[in-house]
């Protein structure tokens, strides 16, 4: 059996519900596959090839694709999709040395009245849906979060929960015996139900922005009349998340509040500084961030907001705790974070770390002097940018008893040298060669996991098997490997996995590392057995797609810990 920790089935079913496919059926069934929209001949090759290639079109985890790949369950994210990825103005551009010529460039090759077809093709969304965005962000207007999107797709999951579909159906687990018993079901041969647990990217869900202006102003140079308003309707805007009864409006059902939220994602959101995730250019040619802009609060800390919107998910007296996961925050955030989750475990509040989706980049620590620039990912087989897990968050998950999910992701994961390696594999269209890359990929993340552990001076190195698990991120507006471009592919992951890791160990084959943080090296033969701790390569993936994740659960998503109930 495969669980994911991380995947966002229904992103695109939740935002195409009022629309139709060229079919004329309905596009909100979660079940069914959502093919990519036909506006390829919308847009430029240059752009399309640039920007939006290699971004998945199509859905990767509608819920058969999932019951196909022998998947249970999954962690699902609900996902208001951020507005700064409708906002294709360009002005910040300026930052970047010789921004004037690109601009140039992206205005000859996307002009705005295009603008639109790109942001549906990248989302997924219909075109009605995207012109009535694009309409609000160019007539400047705010957003109310909550209760326009977050409310909105947790009751299309509850709407929809419990209704059959080809003999299966699905529950919303409300804690980790909901949870269980599915499991076993599923591993006694009765596949007719699948169980998920919901959670939520970005607390920027919690935010009703009062106009557009707010999106590049940072929660500083708010005024105090804002910053009033906006911290009254978030924490507001939490209660209900978490269903308390004294909380009063679109409110969840208490059992239903997420068990996770990552306090930021790709723009400012006034909590918490993010990391920064979109490429600059390529010479003169332009990149995402020519198009899109992430500057405002980019490596920035925890705001007061922030503060106050964390120990308000981790309390326990206003419905059930609600963990916060660290992915997409700042070095600089998670570096904060880290020092209040050592503070209240000298309290005895113990609080696990989640890094629910990404990879590893060989440093040792989060030097916040340190920029992710293109530069930095040349010459490396890792992606070293921040917003992957260094040696010392790795240290931080393992020893809070937390967990990391490692995400099949094409732009995330690979530095300059995977990232070449596998752009000439996809020119030569040797398939065998591109699936052999993409498992080395993956599981050289995998492997350094456990080692980056063990270079932080662990006394066990071995409990690093313990804490690390799969989080996918699919359809996530992501770029999936293209060997397994489905949730159905998993399974076939898993058993490739097994045999390439038996590979490395007889020698034929090899993954990569980081000894030291300014050189990776081959690791295969004595090396690599000896660093799985006496582990059979099937265990190691069993543990990888399934149990860790489990284990986690059973510690965590309980009454006796989220509610602090003796």
């Amino acid at each position: 059996m495969i669980v994911d920790l991380h995947c966002h089935p229904s992103l695109k079913p939740y935002n195409n519900e009022p629309f139709s496919d060229a079919l004329g059926e309905p596009n909100s069934n979660i079940w069914k596959y959502t093919e990519m929209l036909g506006f390829r001949r919308k847009i430029s090759s240059m752009v399309y090839n640039m920007i939006v290639k290699e971004t998945a079109k199509d859905s990767q985890c509608y819920l058969e694709s999932m019951h196909t790949g022998d998947m249970p369950g999954a962690v699902v994210a609900l996902h208001p999709v951020e507005r700064g990825w409708f906002d294709l103005n360009s002005k910040h551009s300026k930052r970047l040395k010789g921004w004037r010529f690109r601009v140039f460039l992206l205005g000859l090759f996307l002009p705005k009245k295009k603008r639109k077809f790109l942001a549906s093709m990248m989302s997924g969304f219909q075109l009605e849906k995207i012109e009535k965005i694009f309409a609000r962000v160019s007539e400047g207007q705010g957003v109310d979060y909550y209760n326009g999107e977050l409310f909105l797709e947790y009751d299309f999951w509850q709407r929809n929960e419990g209704k059959d579909h080809n003999g299966k159906t699905y529950v919303l687990a409300k804690n980790y015996d909901d949870w269980k018993s599915i499991m076993d079901a599923w591993a006694a041969g009765d596949k007719t139900r699948m169980a998920f647990i919901l959670s939520v990217e970005g607390a920027h869900s919690f935010t009703n922005i009062k106009r557009g202006s707010h999106f590049k102003t940072s929660y500083a140079n708010l005024s105090e009349a804002d910053k009033e308003q906006l911290g009254q309707s978030t924490l507001s805007n939490i209660e209900l998340m978490k269903g308390s009864s004294q909380a009063v409006g679109n409110r969840f059902d208490k059992h239903h509040a997420p068990f996770f939220i990552s306090l930021c994602h790709m723009y400012n959101n006034f909590m918490s500084g993010h990391a920064k995730s979109y490429e600059d250019h390529n010479g003169i040619l332009p990149g995402m961030t020519t198009l899109l802009d992430q500057w405002t609060a980019l490596d920035d800390g925890i705001t007061e907001l922030g503060w106050k919107a964390i120990k308000a998910l981790l309390d326990r007296t206003n419905g059930r705790r609600v963990l916060i996961d660290v992915k997409h925050m700042s070095a600089r955030a998670r570096e904060e974070f880290y020092g209040f989750v050592d503070e209240r475990k000298t309290d005895g509040d113990s609080i696990p770390v989640l890094f629910s989706h990404g990879g590893v980049n060989g440093f040792i620590d989060n030097n916040l002097n340190r920029k992710d620039t293109n530069k930095l990912n040349e010459n490396h087989y890792f992606s070293r940018w921040s917003i992957n897990a260094s040696n010392r968050d790795v240290a931080m998950v393992i020893d809070s008893g937390g967990i990391l999910g490692i995400a099949l992701h094409e732009g995330r994961l690979p530095g300059g040298v995977a990232k070449d390696r596998i752009k000439q594999l996809k020119k030569k269209g040797t398939k065998g060669g591109l699936k052999n890359e993409h498992l080395r990929l993956a599981l050289s993340h995998l492997f350094h996991f456990r080692f980056a552990y063990e270079k932080q001076g662990a006394e066990d190195p071995s409990k690093a098997w313990d804490h690390v698990c799969l989080g996918s991120d699919y359809d996530g507006m992501m770029n999936p490997f293209d060997s397994y471009h489905y949730a159905s592919d998993f399974k076939t992951f898993m058993e490739d996995s097994v045999a390439f890791i038996t590979k490395v160990i007889d020698g034929s084959e090899y993954l990569y590392y980081y000894p030291n943080e300014n050189m990776y090296a081959k690791l295969k033969g004595e090396k690599a057995e000896a660093m799985m701790d006496g582990l059979t390569p099937h265990a190691l993936l069993e543990k990888f797609m399934f149990s860790n994740q489990d284990t986690f659960l059973s510690k965590y998503f309980t009454s006796e810990y989220l509610n602090n109930d003796a």
